[in-house]
């Protein structure tokens, strides 16, 4: 192995530790939104957030040494630390099946990710980008409404709770952080390479800091009403799945067998962790 190699996948490994450690303590301090919140709460959310925007510098360092698609494929071990990181840190209880499906979405994510094909080097449509940049937007918004209902025992409005609370505001927060690579990477097509003022002038920078915000507040509402198990596979399954389902209009991909079984397999790994943990 390549010096450059193993820098690149250990800046890769510490980026991704990082970002889980980021998103865990967020968690643990998302009572600084409450009115009963105590310093604690203020200490860990913060440094979560500080960590959060860590994640980028060793990003960067990582793609120094090594092509975006191990890097990406690495990324599936976001999901790892953060499920032993929620036992650890949290104290959430951990199943002998969520080691075993966590172990299969690395896998399925590796599949996903590592054999992608290289996206055409020219801008789409912007009607289209407009459209995978809407959409979870739109569907974080429709869940507004229910945050002002209360929680009962009816088994209905439970599910319903769980839809409008946990599950799309952790599915539209995955997918806008996915697809913020790809808004980047239009404005990189757009404007060039090289950083200069004249991305100021791309609609495509504005779209990429709505998605940041917007996916920042959307997580928030998730770690107030879910356990960290529960929420994460959700949350990075579409960080992974949503751009790469974009990438095939956008950019005219290939499809390729093996990414579509894995889209399957991490689909399954999903519904089983999140099923466990919300009975």
């Amino acid at each position: 192995m390549s010096n450059n190699l193993l820098a690149g996948i250990i800046f890769a490994i510490i980026a991704y530790f990082i970002l889980a450690l980021g998103f865990v303590l967020q968690k643990k301090g998302i009572a600084i939104f409450s009115p009963s919140r105590k310093k604690q709460d203020t200490f860990f959310w913060v440094l979560g957030f500080i960590l959060i925007n860590i994640n980028p510098v060793f990003n960067f360092l990582s793609l120094l040494h090594i092509p975006s698609y191990i890097v990406n494929a690495i990324s599936g071990l976001t999901i790892v630390f953060t499920v032993f990181l929620s036992a650890l840190l949290l104290n959430e209880k951990i199943y002998k099946s969520d080691i075993l499906f966590t172990i299969l979405m690395v896998i399925s994510i590796f599949n996903v990710t590592f054999f992608n094909s290289t996206p055409t080097q020219t801008l789409p449509p912007k009607g289209l980008v407009l459209l995978f940049t809407l959409l979870p937007i739109v569907l974080f918004l429709l869940t507004i409404p229910s945050l002002f209902l209360k929680k009962t025992n009816h088994e209905n409005q439970n599910f319903s709770f769980f839809v409008t609370r946990i599950l799309l505001p952790a599915f539209s927060s995955g997918s806008m952080s996915g697809f913020m690579v790809i808004l980047i990477k239009l404005v990189q097509l757009e404007k060039g390479n090289t950083l200069s003022l004249s991305y100021l002038h791309s609609l495509y920078l504005y779209l990429f800091l709505t998605h940041g915000i917007v996916s920042f507040i959307a997580i928030q509402v998730a770690y107030k009403y879910g356990k960290m198990v529960a929420i994460a596979p959700i949350q990075y399954g579409a960080q992974i799945v949503y751009p790469i389902l974009a990438s095939y209009l956008l950019f005219s991909l290939d499809v390729v067998s093996l990414q579509i079984a894995g889209f399957v397999l991490l689909t399954f790994c999903v519904v089983m962790i999140v099923r466990r943990h919300t009975e």
